[in-house]
């Protein structure tokens, strides 16, 4: 169990992480934020946090890098901190109008452009796939070799057949929205987060809204 303060570092650790894609230090941590203890006790708590899987580092003189364990975390503490019913009832609303007006593919470019990753929508009547900004999702991944553009491409590809698939899953589920750290049901590629939310619109058949982006897209959008 973490302490509140370390819970606190954690959170703002990989909230700058993912604003720069700078590794993490006591000495930046300390000149950006105020946890009212000294740059040692923070080198400290990350070396702790280091130790239970939270971070690594690319070289031992460097600075660390959240794991998928620290973004699992920091979503956690995104769900578990907002509360957005009222907001996703007007959503869901604003959604249905430009689906029936058959203004699909322009709210699903509205959405790719602010959350600035590649965006998608299933919509499960006629399995009528739609996409946008595959460009904003290559631009924000960090330097990755060919075999691991290749394993996005493929999952990239392969989504609309893997949504299909998974209907059983996303259909029944009750939880929304779910978030992947690395691989999902409906990908492979461990470079990749996906972030899934399920439309249950009015008089239509449900649909499936998915974002896929580097582990240090914005959270706080989807």
């Amino acid at each position: 169990m973490l302490k509140a303060r370390t819970k606190k570092i954690l959170e703002v650790s990989v909230n700058d992480f993912i604003k720069t894609g700078l590794p993490v230090t006591s000495e930046k941590l300390m000149r950006d934020h105020d946890f009212g203890i000294k740059s040692a006790m923070i080198r400290w708590e990350l070396h702790d946090l280091s130790k239970s899987g939270f971070f690594h580092q690319v070289h031992s003189s460097g600075g660390r890098v959240p794991s998928d364990k620290a973004y699992r975390f920091f979503v956690d503490f995104l769900i578990a901190e907002s509360d957005q019913s009222d907001v996703e009832q007007k959503d869901a609303a604003e959604y249905s109008d430009l689906i029936f007006e058959g203004k699909t593919d322009i709210f699903i470019k509205e959405i790719a452009d602010f959350i600035n990753t590649m965006s998608v929508l299933f919509e499960s009547a006629d399995n009528a796939f739609h996409d946008s900004g595959l460009s904003n999702l290559f631009q924000g991944l960090d330097d990755i070799d060919k075999k691991f553009v290749v394993e996005i491409l493929t999952d990239i590809e392969t989504l609309p057949e893997k949504i299909d698939k998974e209907k059983n899953w996303w259909l029944n589920e009750d939880e929304w929205p779910q978030v992947f750290i690395g691989k999902s049901p409906l990908t492979k590629s461990r470079n990749l987060s996906v972030v899934a939310n399920k439309l249950s619109l009015k008089n239509r058949d449900d649909c499936l809204l998915v974002a896929l982006g580097p582990k240090r897209m914005d959270y706080r959008k989807p």
